[in-house]
């Protein structure tokens, strides 16, 4: 049994299989999968029908949009290269912006 993301091919079987009114233990055998994955899968897209390509297309979704943003600003990018000009170390460069100190040497 795989731990990982369903792929789009278990994805589609799963739709043609839950369509075909297969239970979800009995689908699991077919896929390899624990049968609570399935289910988990099929109440996270509390439907009237499954359709595998709306699943795929949250699942990418959600995996883009729900990555931390980061501290990058263009202004902090606009502070580091002005030190690396003026030969600072990363180590440096660091200490001073973590400790915020944006004054120049």
């Amino acid at each position: 049994m795989s731990d990982t993301h369903l792929t789009t091919f278990e994805r589609s079987r799963l739709e043609t299989l839950s369509k075909l009114g297969y239970s979800t233990r009995r689908i699991a055998k077919e896929l390899n999968r624990h049968h609570s994955t399935l289910a988990r899968e099929l109440n996270r897209h509390d439907l009237d029908e499954y359709m595998a390509e709306e699943a795929q297309s949250s699942y990418e979704n959600k995996r883009i949009n729900g990555r931390p943003k980061g501290k990058k600003s263009s202004e902090l990018i606009q502070k580091i290269k002005t030190y690396l000009k003026l030969t600072w170390s990363p180590e440096q460069i660091t200490e001073t912006v973590l400790k915020g100190q944006l004054c120049f040497p």
